[in-house]
């Protein structure tokens, strides 16, 4: 965040506008990416978009197009959301800035079941993915192929499980640990639903050996709690 911030600072002090607009939307995506996500992110959007709302048909207001989208879900309204995703889709499809539409169109489908358009949703969903994958972008297929793995541990266990070994193989190739995290509670799941717990129980061994803060083990012990349960099998103990 203080990096962000002190970028948005040297953006100002050089008088770009439309660097200072995406410096905005970049501080404030950086305060919802480590906690902060309240009402003072929507503001710090807000008073930038009536600095800059002229810029709305340029990079810069997608940018800030979608940092607001985020901040309106941020302090729980998604309808405001969806709003703004759908307001910033259109320009940035036609300045043909695909990592925008694609991560736009992401966020959207997210959107889309939480306010009651679920049908909508899951063909957005698949049809980001499927875009994301074909162009490499990865930050947002990582995201993608998380909520689709998830889906699919109830509709297609079978399927997830095998969308989930191709996240674990694509994280491998990036090198992306954060990926690979990812994958690794949803593709549990589907193994167990598809009993391939001697697969499961491998890989919760390999994540349940790693640094990872505490917060995120809990879902990896309860799978584990289950394994042993349904398997018998004797854990060491932490």
């Amino acid at each position: 965040e203080r990096h962000a911030a002190g970028a948005l600072e040297a953006r100002r002090e050089l008088g770009d506008r439309a660097e200072i607009a995406r410096a905005s939307a970049a501080y404030a995506s950086a305060m919802g990416l480590f906690g902060d996500r309240g009402p003072r992110v929507l503001d710090i959007m807000q008073r930038a978009w009536e600095e800059f709302a002229d810029l709305e048909a340029t990079p810069a207001g997608v940018d800030m197009m979608l940092a607001l989208a985020a901040a309106h879900v941020g302090v729980g309204d998604d309808a405001a959301g969806v709003v703004w995703l759908e307001k910033a889709l259109p320009v940035a499809e036609r300045l043909d800035l695909l990592r925008q539409t694609a991560t736009g169109l992401g966020r959207l489908s997210s959107l889309l079941f939480r306010v009651d358009r679920p049908r909508e949703a899951l063909i957005l969903l698949r049809g980001t993915h499927e875009l994301a994958v074909a162009n490499g972008l990865e930050d947002v297929h990582r995201g993608t192929r998380t909520v689709l793995t998830f889906y699919e541990q109830f509709a297609d266990p079978g399927a997830g499980l095998a969308m989930a070994r191709e996240g674990l193989e694509i994280a491998g190739r990036l090198g992306s640990a954060d990926y690979a995290f990812q994958m690794v509670g949803n593709a549990v799941s589907c193994a167990i639903r598809v009993g391939d717990w001697a697969w499961a129980r491998a890989l919760l061994d390999e994540w349940l050996t790693n640094e990872i803060t505490g917060k995120f083990y809990l879902e990896l012990y309860a799978q584990r709690a289950v394994l042993k349960t349904l398997t018998g099998a004797e854990w060491a103990e932490d």
